[in-house]
């Protein structure tokens, strides 16, 4: 199968070729990058003869590159009432009724009765099928693990009459795990204490040393658990005020039971606490408001230090607390009534039978996908922005959403008048040396020709569209759209926590999508035999599987994104590269627009340093940008330093093979000299223009303002004379000229 060129980590340039990137950042982005298309339009960049020939838009920029999208589309392939829809010349031209209606929309994701406790809803309700999952899962692997501790050690049944109810091992029981371990030890001295002659017997003897060691450690810990239940039930017997553990077996197995089950729910609450915390928005108490104090400003400068260092602690302590006091319990409650005692053996064994059967059906029937908050998100997202224009009863233009239960093909998404669209995401691999080191994550691209990125391979859309069958819908271009933004994750490429990645994923916080992998489907074709021979000696045609089942949850806890599983982890662009920029340069672009929204401060730049060093690191693009000429004034002070000196700056740049580019970047930031609506804004809103993106409920005065700072620093730029026009751009197009890009340029792997 044939693999289009942009998934090579270093293209060629195209000379002409011209594209345009908006950065991710919420609603912010989206309205600072409807103003700053606005602006391209009527320079003749987005739509016409001249156009450039990519869009690219990152989380909150394709917000508005696909509301763009689909209302210059028009009717879609079995959209109900499509005949109807307009394909728009000039879609989201200032005045049009789609921007009017994203201006009345803009509380998308909370609107109508009980928004927000809808989210709460369904938080909840994955968490309750997260926590169930788990737990059948723990039940049926240590409960039936307890009932051959109850077997072997008859002290440990809840029947045990009174008198010694101590754990006796057997001497060879304790042999075994000191066997092994001393062995693996012994075997690993001699592989370093001898100079072999043969890599491959040192080889063999270092995998030798690291099994032996390992079955030590596991068999030191089985051999350990009877201990473990002794000592729980012992402090449980003590905490009960009856001093002796022997008393009574029955009344140490019930308390030890009901206090284990405590700690299990202790822990859960924990990490319940911990999780709100960390999603809890930065706020300073009330009591630390008042200025002035030496007390106060030192608690002020302490407290995000403290703040992290107590919620990686707890993060890391609470998660594994959960899953081990819910494996004592169960250890506990499967040794105290074992199927070796009679009276408890046929309740016990249908009770975990029934169980098996519960976790098989929700195994084979649930669609892990489909209890995360990822689907809210995107119905929320697709009700503002898919969006099409018809014409009412009155014969005016307004606009609506598309139908939602309607499946719109991405492979046929793309306008013809308008630049080929890249919604850029993230795809998060753990495997080693599969990406940059410490990074865990590569681009990933959906459009109408291709989905993927030079991690995982890029396969036609179409292609995908027709291997992945009834589930296609999971991959429209709205449902692109709400990936690309899916900014809340367990894994999180480079912003991945580590430490709050198991709560997130336990109690549901998850907008991330397992999607079918596209490197696993085109392994079944020729890339099987030719690039992972380990894979092709038992290769067949895969059945692509439909829905990641909850299995997946497993990997997700603990972070396992493998690149030759079923299925990938796919996030928010921005998680990997929050402008858009490298795909553009990965496509050989040699005129760029680039439109900063992302929401750091006027004074810093690490959104375009971070995309600096990954074009320099992954394509051997140098691009040299000096962004400080758009910050404040540094002799500026106090209410002058809110002003920035230029909204944008021209820079060149150039590809391995020599080709030199031109790249125009626009960052969110208001000069003195800024319309009086904008000024007036500044002045209003101290955060303005550099809202944080948890704030995603704006009004329309706000959602306004950003749209007006787009439009004018856009403009601005495209007064400067060191700016590239239109005419820089391939304006061969329509003459079919030796300047046209192909549609869909496609290589074999080498």
């Amino acid at each position: 199968m044939e693999v289009p060129e942009s998934q090579s980590r270093a293209a060629a340039a195209k000379p002409g070729t011209g594209g345009i990137c908006l950065s991710g950042g919420g609603i912010r982005a989206a309205a600072y990058g409807l103003g700053a298309l606005q602006a391209m339009q009527e320079h003749g960049i987005l739509t016409g003869p001249r156009r450039a020939d990519y869009l690219a838009a990152v989380s909150g920029g394709s917000y508005i590159a696909t509301a763009v999208t689909l209302v210059a589309r028009g009717g879609l392939p079995g959209e109900p009432g499509g005949e109807e829809v307009l394909g728009a010349e000039d879609p989201f031209a200032r005045g049009t009724p789609e921007e009017q209606f994203v201006r009345d929309h803009t509380t998308y994701l909370v609107h109508g009765p009980g928004g927000r406790l809808v989210y709460a809803g369904r938080l909840v309700g994955g968490m309750l099928l997260n926590v169930g999952f788990l737990a059948l899962v723990l039940h049926l692997v240590f409960r039936p693990a307890g009932w051959v501790y109850g077997w072997l050690f008859p002290t440990l049944r809840r029947t045990y009459g009174s008198g010694d109810v101590s754990v006796h091992m057997a001497a060879w029981a304790v042999a075994v795990p000191v066997a092994l371990l001393g062995l693996g030890l012994l075997v690993g001295l001699v592989q370093i204490a001898v100079r072999w002659r043969s890599d491959e017997l040192r080889r063999r003897l270092v995998v030798w040393c690291g099994r032996l060691l390992t079955l030590g450690l596991v068999a030191a810990v089985l051999v350990c658990i009877p201990w473990v239940l002794e000592l729980v039930r012992d402090v449980v017997a003590r905490l009960g005020g009856s001093g002796d553990a022997s008393a009574s077996t029955a009344e140490a197995a019930n308390r030890s039971g009901q206090r284990l089950g405590m700690a299990t729910g202790g822990g859960l609450a924990g990490v319940i606490a911990t999780a709100l915390w960390a999603l809890r928005a930065r706020a300073t108490p009330s009591s630390l408001q008042r200025e002035g104090r030496w007390l106060v400003r030192k608690l002020r400068a302490m407290a995000p230090v403290v703040r992290t260092f107590l919620l990686n602690l707890l993060a890391t302590v609470f998660g594994p607390l959960l899953l081990l006091s819910a494996a004592v319990f169960l250890l506990n409650l499967g040794a105290a009534d074992t199927v070796a005692a009679a009276d408890h053996r046929w309740s016990e064994m249908a009770w975990v039978a029934g169980l098996g059967l519960v976790l098989a059906g929700l195994y084979y029937v649930a669609d892990l996908v489909s209890w995360s908050l990822q689907p809210l998100y995107k119905r929320r997202l697709s009700a503002t922005f898919a969006l099409r224009r018809v014409r009412g009863p009155d014969g005016r233009l307004q606009a609506e959403p598309r139908p939602y239960s309607a499946l719109y093909p991405l492979s046929q998404s793309q306008p013809p008048h308008l630049p080929k669209f890249l919604i850029c995401a993230a795809v998060n691999v753990s495997d080693y040396g599969a990406t940059a080191t410490g990074t865990d994550v590569g681009g990933f691209v959906f459009s109408a020709d291709e989905i993927g990125g030079p991690v995982t391979y890029s396969m036609p859309t179409s292609a995908y569209e027709a291997a992945v069958g009834r589930r296609a819908r999971d991959f429209t271009l709205p449902a692109a759209m709400s990936i690309s933004g899916a900014a809340i994750s367990p894994s999180m490429g480079k912003m991945t926590r580590p430490p709050i990645r198991f709560l997130l994923a336990l109690l549901n916080v998850r907008l991330g999508v397992w999607i079918p992998n596209p490197r696993r489907i085109l392994l079944a074709d020729e890339i099987a035999d030719r690039y992972d021979r380990r894979l092709a000696e038992d290769a067949k045609p895969p059945v692509v599987p439909i829905s990641p089942r909850p299995s997946y949850l497993i990997r997700e806890l603990f972070g396992r994104n493998h690149l030759d599983a079923r299925f990938i982890y796919v996030s928010d662009g921005g998680h990997y590269e929050n402008l858009g920029l490298v795909e553009l340069l990965r496509r050989g672009c040699t005129t760029i627009w680039c439109v900063d929204a992302s929401g750091e401060s006027i004074d810093t730049f690490g959104t375009i340093a971070d995309a600096v060093s990954i074009a320099r690191s992954e394509l051997s693009v140098d691009i040299d940008i000096d962004p400080r000429v758009m910050a404040p004034d540094p002799d500026a002070t106090g209410e002058a330093a809110r002003f920035v000196r230029r909204t944008h700056v021209v820079c060149p740049f150039r590809y391995h093979d020599g080709t030199e580019g031109t790249l125009v970047l626009m960052k969110a930031g208001v000069p003195a000299d800024a319309p009086a609506d904008i000024l007036q804004a500044h002045a209003s809103w101290k955060s303005f223009p550099c809202d944080p993106t948890s704030n995603q409920l704006y009004t329309a005065r706000r959602f306004d303002a950003y749209r007006a700072l787009g439009y004018f620093s856009t403009s601005r730029a495209f007064a400067d004379p060191a700016a590239p026009g239109p005419a820089e751009f391939r304006h061969e197009r329509l003459a079919g000229g030796p300047g046209r890009p192909e549609e869909t340029e496609t290589r074999r792997l080498p």
